[in-house]
Parts: structure tokens; sequence; C-alpha cells
């Protein structure tokens, strides 16, 4: 029983971990994005954009990043 209550517990935290680092890479795209619209040569905020891109799951959009 106590590995079962364990178990739970490990999962809630990654679930909640995983949240959070989606709500990390939506704030770092915002500020990757501001970057970009002052200069769109920016090899930084162009491998942040692609960079959180991925960690948002959206593969598609990374890709000209």
């Amino acid at each position: 029983m106590k590995a079962v209550a364990q178990q739970v517990t490990a999962d809630a935290e990654a679930k909640q971990q995983k949240a959070q680092a989606r709500i990390d890479a939506q704030e770092r795209m915002g500020m990757f994005r501001e970057v970009l619209e002052i200069d769109a040569d920016d090899l930084l905020a162009n491998y942040g954009v692609g960079s959180c891109s991925v960690a948002l799951d959206q593969f598609a959009e990374a890709i000209p990043f």
C-alpha cells in the first residue's frame, strides 16, 4: 500500500512539473518573440522560439526556427 501511495505522489509531482515547464516555455516564448519583433535575425531568439515550440509539442511551428 505504501508503494502505491508513493507512486501516486510521484505521478502527481511529475504532472505538476510538466505543467510548470509548459508555463515557463510559454513565458520564454513571449520574450523571444518580442526580441524577434526588434531583430528578426537574432540567433538566440530564433533558437529560443524553436526550443520553446518543441517544449510545447508544437513541432511544425518549430521547424522554421
